[in-house]
């Protein structure tokens, strides 16, 4: 999914395993396009299976079922292997190659105008070398965006109040964030401690991880303003958001090392 119509920095482009719901997400289909890897089309056959009744009037067709086609034309994949003559470049290696270079640093700002303004165009770097490195970024980074829930945790350190070294009574009272705060050093915020209540207190937070920016605003600070309780002041309903912080870091330089 690609988000559209909004300065470079404030772009989105995002990964998901799932069909987009249109309703939950209407208003960023409204300001965006999704890109599938697959395209699935209802494949229509004739009901009538006998052969020597064909006829205008009388035959009548239904689906037979979804069918999968490649949404990647084999002109695009043409155009790439003609680039790099000497390489087998497979139309998964395209779609991840494309994914590396929508998040390249160099790509974003090189290209910050005409970005804001229409869709995306990839173009062929100038090595193969260069296309493969983006190929295994984009499919690094596709991993994480996809399964974000299931990847191992970066190891920050609980100073306070770590859950697999606590006794635990009252799980909702000992995780209940009001709001979450950076510590402070001397006047400074010191970014690589995060106190989420006043049982939990993390640190060794690499401040790399503040540089994956979405809207205009590191990722981590957008959960630690919104992970927390709020009551709306109409309704009185209170929302309340209890995963661990830690869960939610994201390798972001670990990507970065790997784009040329």
């Amino acid at each position: 999914f690609i988000s559209l119509n909004a300065p470079m920095q404030y772009n989105i482009c995002t990964m998901i395993c799932f069909l987009w719901s249109i309703h939950t997400c209407q208003s960023s289909i409204k300001n965006g396009q999704c890109f599938p890897r697959y395209i699935y089309e209802d494949t229509p056959v004739s009901k009538n299976k006998n052969k020597k009744q064909s006829h205008l009037f009388t035959e009548d067709s239904t689906t037979a079922g979804l069918q999968r086609r490649d949404a990647i034309t084999d002109e695009g994949l043409t155009h790439f292997k003609a680039a790099y003559p000497n390489e087998t470049i497979t139309k998964d290696d395209l779609f991840y190659y494309v994914y590396g270079i929508l998040h390249s640093e160099d790509y974003r700002s090189r290209y910050a105008d005409n970005l804001c303004k229409e869709l995306p165009r990839i173009p062929c770097v100038k090595t193969a070398d260069d296309f493969w490195k983006f190929v295994t970024a984009g499919r690094e980074l596709g991993h994480l965006h996809v399964n974000y829930e299931s990847i191992e945790p970066y190891p920050v350190t609980f100073k306070k109040g770590n859950p697999k070294q606590t006794e635990i009574s009252n799980p909702e009272k000992f995780y209940y964030v009001t709001e979450m705060k950076f510590a402070k050093a001397a006047k400074e915020k010191d970014k690589s401690t995060v106190i989420y209540n006043g049982n939990i207190t993390i640190t060794d937070i690499p401040l790399e991880a503040y540089e994956y920016i979405v809207n205009g605003k590191p990722a981590l600070e957008w959960v630690m303003g919104r992970q927390c309780v709020k009551t709306d002041k109409k309704s009185g309903i209170v929302t309340m958001l209890l995963k661990p912080l830690a869960t939610l870091l994201i390798h972001w330089n670990c990507f970065k090392g790997l784009l040329p």
